[in-house]
């Protein structure tokens, strides 16, 4: 790292969400210039001023870093990150050492603050009129009159720093400013959003100022609830093959049903292409769950496969209350019935009791020989190491469930059993077959953990920051960026006379080496 790297530096121009490649930053005239890997936080601010020819006119307000995620199957998308100190640029750094062979500089997209802010001199009386109500004291500390030279008009300009909880910077106001900052990234962070600005904002205020912001970018909150049945509606006119299910409340009103009055509890969608493509992919399923962080609380279960050259395949969602055991049911049961029509499928989740429960309530749906459950052996390691608090061992755990065969199993399985009969006792709990790979009888397809649905998770990377009809649109968008790229490299292969995917071939050619060499 001791050689100077290149950083791009976009400004004045727009931060492109919804591309094939992920975020993309666009600007007229983009600079580049070399920093070295030992340059501070503050010197990289004063480098950027440099490189746009304006070091004292303008003060660096946002550093936004675009850097690419590899997902299965070779599949990159780019995403962002928000340099705010020396921790979070030594990150950049780290990120790009380990991507540069993929990206030869650090891209920036930075927006600065004009210093000082310079207006005409206002009337004293129409201009100054609202502030009346502030002290002479509270005045002085917030303004100041500058003495301009002789022959020319004075100026104001408003200083650096305001004082605490200064009454004009309410939460409307900072919704305001960073809408740009919400629409680039919806996960955006409320230290972040406290970063922004030259004082010390409460974190309620910046909290309320984002979930405004976003109502202001994507739409209400409340009134996301109202369209989201109207939308589907009109989705499934364009596309009737895709598969929506909703579950409402009817709520009363004393001891009578209030007419015309549903409340949302759940929802389940899938889109036509994701009932074509598992068709053609593994019988293998993944679920997992991740929190919803909007004003409202929920949580988006998720489905995936994978095909055949090891890409992720996206097969249903679903936004429900929480983890219980009637949400997941009601996602499973609907998965089964819409999507995974077809039996001696394998279905990887973690130990979470609700699932467990839903799969119960299957009745044989999610059980053998219709299906075979299975657990993420990370989520086992990790319930492991909450127990004995023992790295070394949760380690020695995984690599027994990753055993391919029954040799290997029985060898890592005895060295758990000598540091300890506890260890052992613990993972007979769980059936061999639910976690070990030279057990499952081929239904993982090689699959030990839910990663796939983080990947998708990736891809999907603040959707969970938006009002729910905002977050369903941007499934669809993105998801329909995903198969158009992966329908793209497919045809590109075809045309080209491969009979194979990609991972096919290059596995055949690894085998074939293997057998030439053998004597």
């Amino acid at each position: 790292m001791d050689s100077p790297v290149s950083v791009k530096v976009y400004y004045h121009g727009k931060v492109l969400l919804q591309t094939p490649e992920g975020v993309q930053f666009v600007c007229r005239n983009p600079c580049t210039f070399a920093v070295p890997f030992t340059i501070s936080f503050e010197e990289l601010n004063g480098a950027i001023c440099q490189s746009i020819d304006s070091p004292r006119s303008k003060k660096v307000t946002s550093i936004l870093y675009r850097h690419p995620l590899l997902i299965f199957g070779g599949f990159i998308q780019f995403q962002t990150m928000y340099i705010t100190d020396e921790a979070s640029m030594q990150k950049m750094f780290s990120i790009y050492h380990q991507v540069q062979s993929q990206v030869s500089v650090i891209e920036l997209y930075v927006e600065f603050k004009q210093l000082p802010l310079v207006v005409e001199e206002p009337d004293p009386i129409k201009e100054w009129e609202g502030y009346n109500s502030e002290s002479e004291e509270e005045f002085d500390s917030n303004y100041e009159i500058v003495d301009s030279n002789e022959g020319r008009d004075h100026v104001y300009s408003t200083r650096l720093t305001l004082s605490q909880n200064h009454s004009k910077l309410n939460s409307d106001t900072i919704a305001e400013a960073i809408k740009s900052l919400v629409k680039a990234d919806p996960s955006l962070k409320i230290e972040e959003v406290q970063s922004r600005f030259n004082y010390m904002i409460s974190y309620r205020k910046a909290w309320l100022a984002k979930q405004k912001s976003i109502e202001k970018v994507f739409g209400g909150w409340k009134s996301s609830y109202e369209v989201l049945y109207t939308w589907f509606e009109a989705m499934c006119q364009k596309e009737p093959s895709a598969a929506v299910e909703f579950e409402s409340i009817i709520p009363y009103d004393g001891n009578k049903i209030a007419p015309d009055v549903r409340i949302f509890n759940r929802v389940f969608w899938t889109f036509y292409p994701c009932l074509r493509a598992f068709k053609h992919s593994k019988p293998i399923v993944q679920v997992d769950s991740t929190n919803l962080c909007g004003k409202y609380k929920g949580t988006l279960l998720v489905a995936v496969s994978q095909d055949g050259n090891q890409n992720i395949v996206p097969i249903a969602f679903a936004i429900v209350e929480g983890e219980t055991s009637d949400a997941w049911y009601f996602f499973l049961s609907r998965l089964r019935k819409h999507v995974v029509t077809r039996d001696g499928v394998g279905l990887i989740s973690n130990q979470h009791d609700s699932i467990k429960s839903a799969i119960a309530r299957s009745n044989g749906a999610w059980e053998p020989p219709r299906a075979f459950h299975m657990f993420c052996i990370r989520h086992i390691a990790s319930n492991f190491l909450r127990r004995f608090k023992v790295p070394s061992l949760q380690k020695l755990v995984v690599k027994i469930g990753s055993s391919k065969t029954m040799r290997e199993y029985n060898m890592r399985y005895q060295k758990l059993h000598e540091q300890g009969e506890i260890y052992t006792e613990w993972l007979d709990k769980i059936p061999r077959s639910q976690y070990a790979l030279a057990f499952d009888e081929g239904y993982r397809w090689g699959c030990m953990t839910t990663n796939l649905v983080e990947c998708i998770n990736s891809v999907l990377k603040g959707v969970r920051n938006l009002p729910v009809t905002a977050l369903v649109k941007e499934t669809f968008n993105r998801l329909n960026e995903l198969f158009t790229r992966k329908r793209a490299e497919a045809e590109a292969q075809m045309n080209v006379g491969h009979v194979f995917s990609e991972f096919v071939i290059t596995k055949l050619q690894a085998y074939q080496r293997a057998a030439g060499n053998i004597q």
